[in-house]
């Protein structure tokens, strides 16, 4: 599954937030990329991608779970690591397994930015 992305004339901040029944709503911003060239039309000068955290749950482990099952599926996890393990000399299966697992540590990098940035 890939991110849908978000356009903005201007960059977004790292952190948003709404209250909704008086409870704060977290959104992060990330991987925001400033457009040039053909890209940069209609006030779309900068691109990112979003989530939105489940209420009251902002703890490391659920921002890092939130970010992944937005890029990946459960089902696509699985079968990531699953063609990785049934065959590890495989190069299609490994480069999968290992742009997943770059992007798991990126979310672990994006937890911990969250975390210093709310507290």
């Amino acid at each position: 599954m890939d991110l849908t992305y978000n356009y903005a004339d201007c960059p977004p901040p790292f952190v948003t937030f709404e209250r909704h029944l008086g409870q704060k709503v977290y959104t992060i911003n990330f991987q925001v990329e400033e457009l040039s060239g053909e890209e940069a039309q209609d006030g779309r000068k900068f691109r990112y991608n979003t989530v939105t955290l489940p209420v009251g749950q902002y703890d490391r482990d659920t921002v890092i779970s939130t970010l992944i099952r937005q890029k990946y599926r459960d089902d696509e996890m699985q079968a990531i690591v699953n063609n990785y393990l049934f065959d590890k000399d495989d190069e299609e299966a490994l480069a999968e397994f290992n742009v997943m697992q770059a992007y798991r540590r990126f979310a672990k990098k994006v937890a911990d930015q969250f975390l210093q940035e709310i507290q």
